[in-house]
C-alpha cells in the first residue's frame, strides 16, 4: 500500500483519481473512504498479486484488512491527542497530527508521510516528516473547491 499510495503522488493519472482524497478541507473519519472508485479497484490488482504470491489465508488478510480500516479512521480523523503523545507515538505508527502534513495545501508538506499503517517506510525513504504545529496546517487542494458534491468527485479526474 505504501507503494501504491507513493505511486498515486507520483504518476500524473495516479494523482487525476487520488486527489479526490486530498480534497476535503477538513480531516474526519469521511476523509478516510473519500477515494475515487477507479482508485479503489485499481489498487486491489496489485494487493490480490501479493496475496496470490505469498498465499495468504483469507483469515490472514482478514485480520490485515481490519486493522488497516482501523488505523485508515485513526489517522484520518480529527481525533486530537495531546501533542507529546501524538508525536512520541508517530515514530511507529501513522497518528493524526502526522498524517494531517499529508493532506496539506503546501505541495511539499503533501508530498511526505505516505505511511498508511507504520512510518517507518517514510523513515526508510526520508519521507517522515512531523509539523511543529499540525493545528495550522491548510487543509485540501489549493486550487480546488472543498465542497464538491459525489457527482463532481466522480467526474473529477477528467477535468483536473
Amino acid at each position: 500500500m505504501y507503494t501504491w499510495h507513493r505511486l498515486m503522488h507520483s504518476v500524473s493519472w495516479g494523482w487525476r483519481f487520488h486527489q479526490v482524497h486530498h480534497t476535503d478541507a477538513s480531516m474526519n473519519i469521511s476523509t478516510a473512504y473519500r477515494f475515487h472508485l477507479v482508485e479503489v479497484f485499481l489498487s486491489g490488482i496489485p494487493k490480490l498479486f501479493l496475496i496470490w504470491v505469498f498465499g495468504i489465508s483469507p483469515s490472514h488478510l482478514l485480520i490485515y484488512e481490519i486493522l488497516y480500516a482501523i488505523e485508515l479512521v485513526f489517522h484520518h480523523s480529527n481525533f486530537a491527542l495531546p501533542l507529546k503523545i501524538d508525536k512520541c507515538l508517530s515514530d511507529f505508527i501513522v497518528t493524526p497530527n502526522y498524517h494531517r502534513a499529508h493532506h496539506s495545501q503546501s505541495w511539499q508538506e503533501t508530498q511526505s508521510n505516505y505511511a498508511s499503517f507504520l512510518t517507518i517506510w517514510d523513515k526508510l525513504f526520508k519521507l517522515h516528516y512531523y509539523p511543529q504545529y499540525p493545528d495550522k496546517i491548510k487543509l485540501g487542494l489549493e486550487k480546488s473547491n472543498n465542497n464538491l458534491n459525489i457527482m463532481e468527485l466522480i467526474l473529477m479526474p477528467l477535468y483536473h
